[in-house]
């Protein structure tokens, strides 16, 4: 084996490595996260900044998101709507609201859809919908036994 060989070979293995701890280090982002009583998923939007006129907003007063929640592909079922105070009366700020259901239990395959739609005094602006529903797989997981033992006096 030459030097060059030698160095094309080390090259090689510290770029493995360097491959190894960049995996290593990254982790999957999830966009939602569940318990046995529940799951918690955010709904990220950017608030109206014009009226429908296409001048700037200067009275918002929030935004609504309405959202509905398929189980092992049934019918949606729409779930309480969440009203989010607006950020300023301009609007226009990226907003990223948490939503726990507890609806989403272990033993089930769900798909949350949702709308936003802001409002101010003169009414509701139009909804817009996220492009795609948000899988959250829950039918691998199965709830615990109920522990042994159990005496109620």
């Amino acid at each position: 084996m030459t030097r060059r060989d030698l160095f094309v070979a080390q090259i090689g293995i510290a770029a493995l490595v360097a491959l190894g701890l960049v995996l290593l280090v990254m982790r999957p982002a999830f966009a939602y996260t569940c318990d046995t009583t529940s799951c918690t998923f955010s709904a990220k939007y950017t608030e109206s900044a014009t009226v429908s006129t296409g001048s700037p907003l200067t009275n918002l007063i929030s935004c609504t998101i309405n959202y509905s929640i398929s189980t092992n592909g049934a019918p949606a079922v729409a779930r309480p709507a969440v009203v989010v105070p607006a950020s300023s009366p301009t609007g226009g700020q990226v907003m990223t609201k948490p939503i726990t259901d507890t609806t989403l239990l272990p033993g089930f395959n769900y798909s949350v859809n949702a709308a936003v739609a802001c409002t101010n005094p003169a009414g509701t602006g139009a909804s817009f919908a996220a492009p795609t529903p948000l899988p959250i797989s829950r039918a691998g997981e199965v709830p615990p036994n109920v522990p042994p033992g159990l005496i109620l006096q």
